[in-house]
């Protein structure tokens, strides 16, 4: 059985960077029932089925596996899957999606790929994870770069900025996220005002 550690706060391979937050998505192609347990759940039970040694999942969750004891202590939803296999490691980051489920289940589904290129014959194991490989030093994650954009050229509307989405989502991507944000601040009633200002303008955006 592969021994897989979680581990808190989110550190990422040295030389890396978080993509621009603002521009991750919220994406329909995701079950809108996933859960963070069920996530966490496919991400192990992929990784138990890899060559691995010693594998280390970091993110900004202490106790991630943990319901019970599980706490957020950054809004980043980035994770980062650290494998040794032989004598090599490989990193594999995944910060494309505005839910941490939504980046442990792309995990899930590209750790399965890579292993199915292996299954059929296509190359082996270190062949595949070439491209993931990076020097051991990792280092926490710079979460106020990751918020800000690399060049200053990136203009995010305050719709956008409400959503949590960046210059190329889609009415639907802001239609799925108004749900869901929707729903957390069902209690909030000046929260729920902000964020239906918000989808108003979204619309009026996608409608020209």
């Amino acid at each position: 059985m592969v021994e897989v550690s979680y581990v808190c706060p989110l550190k990422i391979p040295k030389g890396h960077k978080l993509s621009y937050q603002k521009s991750r998505r919220y994406d329909n192609g995701f079950s809108q029932s996933l859960t963070l347990d069920q996530a966490v759940n496919y991400l192990e039970e992929e990784l138990q089925s890899t060559e691995s040694g010693k594998i280390t999942v970091y993110s900004n969750f202490e106790r991630l596996n943990v319901p019970r004891l599980r706490r957020k202590v950054e809004d980043d939803a980035a994770i980062c899957v650290e494998m040794h296999i032989g004598a090599k490691t490989y990193y594999l980051l995944c910060d494309s999606w505005y839910l941490p489920e939504h980046n442990l289940y792309a995990l899930h589904l590209g750790i399965r790929a890579l292993r199915n290129v292996v299954k059929w014959g296509l190359g082996d194991i270190h062949t595949v994870m070439s491209g993931f490989s990076s020097t051991a030093t990792i280092v926490e994650a710079d979460t106020d770069t990751a918020t800000a954009s690399s060049s200053g050229s990136v203009m995010v509307s305050d719709w956008m900025t409400e959503l949590g989405l960046g210059p190329a989502s889609t009415l639907e991507d802001a239609n799925a996220m108004y749900r869901h944000r929707a729903k957390q601040a069902v209690n909030d009633e000046s929260r729920l005002v902000q964020l239906n200002q918000a989808i108003e303008a979204a619309r009026k955006h996608f409608a020209k």
